[in-house]
């Protein structure tokens, strides 16, 4: 179902891209560059009291441009085709309930503990550590206050660096001899 698929392009662009629920939902066409393969950050969605806000983002810096993979663009291309033309937000036929209860559905059957949404930013960071992009960049993309916060918040998932320390030296050390 349409549903189905929208919840499953919505996880990878949370989980490539590091983007909050909000910023998630509130993404329409227009906020994709397809031939430049950039997704703009520009806005977020709300729903309270059974009403639908689009508003700024967290903070200024929320504000950004995410350049995707090009396995992303093609995955959220093939959903978007399937979509009335007329739509507007791209996952206006997803509600944050459903999220949440396909989350906990998903949890339940593989058998393991059940994440929060948000969990996935979190892993989005992480994957990037393991990658070894520099924190700035993860920081940028992720649109945080600064790299302060990014390496605050993922300090414990850095590796710790004595031994590489020490074999760094050796190897200058050996070099010069």
């Amino acid at each position: 179902t349409i549903i189905d698929e929208a919840f499953k392009v919505i996880l990878l662009i949370s989980f490539f891209c590091g983007t909050r629920l909000g910023e998630t939902l509130a993404i329409t066409k227009k906020d994709i560059d397809f031939e430049k393969n950039i997704l703009h950050i520009t806005k977020t969605y709300r729903k309270f009291n059974r009403k639908e806000y689009i508003t700024r983002p967290k903070t200024k810096n929320s504000i950004r441009d995410i350049v995707i993979p090009n396995f992303l663009k093609q995955i959220i291309i093939l959903y978007i085709i399937k979509l009335p033309k007329n739509e507007n937000r791209i996952f206006s036929v997803i509600s944050e309930f459903v999220i949440k209860k396909r989350i906990h559905q998903v949890a339940k059957k593989a058998g393991v503990k059940e994440i929060r949404f948000h969990d996935l930013r979190h892993s989005a960071v992480s994957y990037l550590i393991h990658l070894g992009v520099p924190i700035y960049d993860i920081s940028r993309r992720c649109g945080h206050v600064s790299p302060k916060i990014t390496y605050k918040v993922y300090s414990h998932l850095y590796p710790e660096q004595k031994s590489h320390i020490a074999e760094v030296i050796e190897k200058a050390h050996n070099e010069c001899l």
